[in-house]
């Protein structure tokens, strides 16, 4: 009689400066954790991405499952790319390729209604019978509210946009300084609109602008609570479409954002409860929880998902 082994699910949890693999059994041990290169479908080159999936799938025993949780999947095309090579490169085994959101809303606690991810960019979503619901982000040309990139935007904006700068921690000048090469606001917007990709320079002065809001300077209190507001906003209607019958709201939050200083969950928090007031009939019907989540055990929980175990 030949005696089945255990299944061993993958996960995946492909990012902009590194790839992470774990290999579990039925049970919940760990087989294998590896480390690679990375993975970002956007940014990264394909031969980049394609070598980094490589280096840790031959450090894996054979799977069955494999979910990989791809920053920078955006489109149908980057799904069917990413799930081809994964399908190469785990044979026979059953493959999923998936945003990198869904590492988070999988790795959530239960109970948690959404997860609202702002780092460099931002995301709401969360899991409803299965099938996971995706909304706000859209990139810093068209979204990202409440990330550190718009944050960061929104406080550039009242310091160098103005007739005249707004005071400001000495601290800040010369993190803009750092980052832009000078002071001068003419010369850091020009340098800002000659780089290939601001978004990620400007977002390094978010920290800077979150602690100038701490310390009370009335234009980065602005600048924060307005950034916030927007994503509340955005996560508020998502709430109340996603889960029109229920009747607390329970918001995981995830990303820098949310470690930069207090002032950023304070002003999310101000702005949700009065969102949750007229959904609810209640703002104490409210609560949020940053998360200390670990994306690549959501990744391992979506390749149980491809079984139908979890």
């Amino acid at each position: 009689m030949v005696t089945r082994s255990m299944p061993v699910y993958v996960g995946l949890d492909a990012g902009g400066t590194k790839t992470r693999l774990r290999a579990e059994d039925e049970k919940g041990a760990v087989l294998a954790e590896a480390v690679a290169g990375p993975a970002n479908l956007a940014s990264t080159p394909e031969g980049v991405w394609k070598a980094s999936l490589a280096e840790l799938s031959v450090q894996c025993p054979k799977a069955d499952y494999v979910a990989g949780c791809f920053a920078g999947l955006m489109t149908r095309e980057d799904e069917g790319r990413a799930s081809v090579a994964l399908s190469k490169l785990f044979g026979e085994a059953k493959v999923a390729a998936l945003p990198d959101y869904g590492a988070a809303v999988a790795s959530a606690p239960a109970g948690t209604s959404v997860v609202v991810t702002a780092g460099t960019g931002s995301v709401v979503a969360n899991m409803v019978e299965g099938r996971i619901h995706k909304s706000s982000g859209g990139g810093p040309l068209l979204g990202d509210a409440g990330s550190g990139y718009d944050i960061g935007r929104w406080g550039l904006r009242k310091l160098l946009l103005g007739v005249q700068a707004p005071d400001a921690g000495e601290e800040t000048w010369a993190k803009i300084e750092e980052v832009f090469g000078s002071r001068d606001p003419a010369h850091v917007v020009a340098t800002i609109y000659k780089m290939p990709a601001p978004a990620a320079s400007i977002a390094r002065i978010t920290p800077r602008i979150v602690a100038d809001a701490e310390a009370g300077y009335p234009y980065a209190t602005a600048a924060v609570s307005g950034s916030l507001a927007w994503l509340a906003g955005d996560a508020a209607a998502h709430l109340e479409q996603t889960l029109p019958t229920a009747r607390e709201w329970n918001v995981g939050l995830t990303g820098g954002v949310w470690s930069a200083g207090s002032f950023p969950k304070h002003s999310f928090d101000e702005a949700m409860q009065i969102y949750a007031a007229r959904a609810l009939g209640d703002p104490a019907y409210y609560s949020s929880h940053v998360l200390d989540l670990d994306p690549v055990n959501g990744a391992v929980a979506l390749a149980r998902k491809l079984a139908g175990s979890a």
